[in-house]
């Protein structure tokens, strides 16, 4: 089961340069609200601590859910793959999908399950 995006708590995260909400949990994708785009993380077989791939779905090796207020770039259509440290956490500032809004001018619309 998968936890509603609203009703979650997220760690603030640096993905080259793009600021994004992280949090451990699988979230359905239809409760993040529209403009925010939601991606999921996979770690590394070796390190299961380190983010190796960001991408659309992850059924293996999964370290968690990503949602920005901009699309990513899939240049190989497969996702992104990701160096040492190109992820950079916030440990302690914990932030809701509301609170990011906010801070960021985004104003959320209501999401439509049919449309993600």
């Amino acid at each position: 089961m998968r936890d509603n995006a609203m009703q979650c708590s997220f760690d603030e995260v640096d993905v080259k340069g793009t600021k994004a909400l992280f949090c451990e949990s699988r979230i359905a994708f239809d409760s993040v609200p529209k403009p925010l785009f939601v991606y999921e993380v996979r770690y590394a077989d070796e390190d299961w601590t380190e983010p190796t791939q960001i991408t659309n779905k992850v059924l293996v090796n999964f370290l968690g859910t990503l949602i920005t207020d901009r699309p990513l770039q899939f240049p190989d259509g497969k996702g992104i793959y990701l160096d040492y440290g190109e992820v950079d956490f916030y440990p302690g500032n914990m932030k809701t999908l509301s609170q990011f809004a906010k801070e960021n001018n985004i104003k959320l619309k209501a999401p439509l399950a049919r449309e993600r």
